[in-house]
């Protein structure tokens, strides 16, 4: 399209063509929008999202793995269990186990107390407590470390864990078909309310119906109205400390 374009003295014009004009116009836009580019601060984003920096995804991970710092579950000790149970011929057997939580201790008589434990898969324990959905949950001491090797160390598809605690002098009692060890802290006596996986375990959700210890009488759940109680009280014969974590991890056992 022609363009007029003021070229000499008033009055007097002449055509010339727009693209002579025009060119000119485009290069310096050009120009100075590379040059607003080039000293920009900001990138040219929504302004929601000016100044939003992505996460050092790579400066967190090197620093969980690469500074000795240790994992949440290794800066605290758990309590050393004993989950008891029995197979379908009603013989017992016992385990080692340190994935246990109080789940639930409300002190009101009607609400549930419970317990959650993690159970090896596969294990005679775990295939017990599946199928028979009852068991034992023994707190030690200190002075059963000895026993983690048999109870946590071997299986019990391999030897009768019952009859060896026997012949090495540890007295068992039975509350009805399920074997526990006289000496440990307390016993409780769960019954399962659900299963969730957990990798290589799976967690059991259990309810307290009942526990005791060798210098108590039975209570059921609604009957423990002590203030300082966790549901597992330790018993005063044993005179000893709670087994845990720690302890075996400093003897060696862990």
């Amino acid at each position: 399209v022609p363009l007029l374009v003021d070229m000499g003295p008033p009055g007097k014009r002449c055509q010339g063509h727009g693209v002579a004009v025009v060119v000119p116009l485009l290069l310096t836009a050009a120009v100075a929008a590379w040059l607003a580019l080039a000293t920009a601060k900001a990138p040219l984003l929504p302004r929601r999202l000016r100044g939003v920096r992505a996460p050092r995804v790579r400066g967190l991970a090197a620093r969980a793995v690469g500074d000795g710092a240790k994992a949440p579950w290794e800066l605290v000790s758990s309590p050393v269990y004993s989950v008891s149970t029995r197979d379908a011929e009603h013989r017992g057997n016992m385990n080692i186990a340190t994935y246990v939580s109080a789940a639930s201790l409300a002190k009101t008589p009607d609400a549930k107390k419970c317990y959650s434990v993690a159970l090896f898969k596969d294990t005679k324990t775990h295939l017990n407590a599946k199928r028979d959905g009852e068991i034992l949950l023994q707190l030690l001491a200190r002075r059963h470390s000895p026993l983690v090797t048999l109870l946590g160390k071997q299986s019990g598809k391999d030897i009768d864990k019952v009859e060896t605690l026997n012949n090495q002098g540890f007295q068992i009692e039975w509350r009805g078909d399920l074997p526990y060890i006289n000496s440990c802290l307390a016993v409780a006596r769960l019954t399962n309310i659900g299963w969730l996986d957990a990798g290589d375990h799976e967690l059991g959700l259990f309810k307290v119906e009942e526990w005791f210890s060798p210098s108590h009488s039975s209570s059921s759940p609604a009957e423990d109205d002590d203030e300082g109680s966790t549901g597992l009280a330790a018993g005063s014969a044993a005179g000893s400390e709670v087994l845990d974590t720690a302890y075996l991890k400093e003897a060696g056992f862990l």
